[in-house]
């Protein structure tokens, strides 16, 4: 009868003892609360990448504990290099920045392309909105047919991209890092927009 009584004891102990240190913590705000987040796009406004960002920031507030306002933010250059960069070196690592930006750069900075200073595996992931995959596609005009006429092509071919950053950018480094530097030439597409920075609360 002593050990039953003293075994109850202990356990009401133990429950007091449960309920006293976690009701505070139970009581507090949630970090989030009255807070706004910033998506940085690597990217002008209207094209898909705006878009991806527009559309988390719209969902992403109801599956956050204290519904953060969110705020997008469209950087654009570089192929989103310059976001990159901003994130790596000048972003406060305080839970309300999140970076949007190719990540094509990823691979940019294991080929050794210019213009990166952010150490990839030091950023914190979250995910991606989609996958996307590439292909690397000539014109006939070209006769290359396959990668055997492409390696004895007489002199390099040409490879369009949007700008450095770019998928197109960074796959040409890959594609040259690996046939060799001799078998494509890197050529711009189309002029650099301007550099804008635009707000929206959504």
């Amino acid at each position: 009868m002593g050990n039953r009584i003293w075994n109850l004891t202990v356990i009401n102990t133990l429950l007091l003892l449960l309920l006293t240190t976690t009701s505070p913590v139970l009581s507090q705000e949630p970090f989030y609360k009255d807070k706004t987040i910033r998506i940085l796009v690597g990217a002008s406004p209207g094209g898909i990448f705006d878009s991806y960002s527009r559309i988390l920031a719209r969902h992403l507030t109801k599956h956050i504990a204290g519904n953060p306002i969110f705020v997008v933010e469209n950087v654009p250059g570089a192929g989103g290099l310059i976001v990159a960069n901003r994130m790596y070196k000048a972003v406060k690592p305080d839970g309300l920045t999140i970076g949007h930006f190719n990540g094509g750069l990823v691979l940019g900075q294991v080929v050794g392309n210019p213009g990166i200073e952010f150490d990839a595996p030091k950023f914190q992931w979250i995910g991606v909105p989609t996958k996307v995959y590439t292909a690397c596609v000539f014109t006939k005009a070209s006769g290359i047919t396959s990668i055997q006429r492409w390696m004895s092509a007489p002199k390099p071919v040409k490879l369009g991209a949007t700008g450095p950053g770019s998928m197109e950018f960074v796959g040409d480094g890959t594609l040259r890092q690996y046939f060799g530097r001799r078998q494509s030439r890197w050529v711009r597409l189309f002029p650099c927009f301007k550099r804008r920075l635009v707000r929206s609360r959504v």
